[in-house]
């Protein structure tokens, strides 16, 4: 059975929706494990984008994300994440980017990355990972999606993560962005 041309495209896609992005802390740890990262230049606004309004079943969504990220963390012996509001606006606010945008990327149609955008917020970070998605028509599908693609599950199951936050936005289809950090 011949595949089509669009499934190894979809993987290579599904496996580049993942992003992790570890921020050393001074002072601790060896040097193998605390490296020096330079502080990448901070983007001056958010994109006009992310001033699209949230779905109304976007809070419902989330919370459906939340119980099932923290069952999945309990069941692998990790303590559960929390919402936090300065997450939640990361989220939605690259959800509505890349809904706007028409596609998922981890780079903001600013030029922003991740670290970038929790800045704004004032969310300093020890940890940070970033779960995209699209097209997902309910927190289900996007969660049995990220838990078989192992980047996205290891950035659920980081235990490193303490907070979580998520955002939705419909555009041609919707897009699904998760947040998790640690706070310094």
């Amino acid at each position: 059975m011949r595949l089509p041309f669009t499934m190894p495209f979809l993987a290579a896609f599904a496996l580049s929706a993942c992003i992790v992005v570890p921020i050393p802390i001074e002072g601790t740890g060896t040097t193998t494990t605390r490296m020096r990262y330079p502080t990448p230049p901070a983007a001056t606004a958010a994109p006009a984008s992310s001033k699209c309004a949230t779905p109304a079943r976007a809070s419902g969504e989330a919370a459906r994300v939340v119980a099932s990220v923290n069952a999945q963390r309990k069941a692998a012996g990790l303590s559960p994440v929390t919402l936090s509001s300065a997450l939640m606006k990361t989220a939605q606010a690259h959800a509505c980017d890349n809904a706007a945008r028409g596609g998922i990327s981890h780079t903001g149609t600013d030029g922003s990355n991740l670290t970038q955008r929790l800045r704004r917020q004032n969310y300093l970070i020890t940890t940070a990972a970033e779960n995209t998605g699209w097209g997902f028509g309910s927190a289900e599908q996007a969660m049995a999606f990220w838990m078989k693609s192992p980047g996205h599950r290891a950035n659920i199951l980081n235990p490193r993560m303490r907070e979580i936050g998520l955002g939705l936005a419909d555009g041609s289809r919707p897009s699904w962005v998760m947040v998790l950090g640690a706070r310094r």
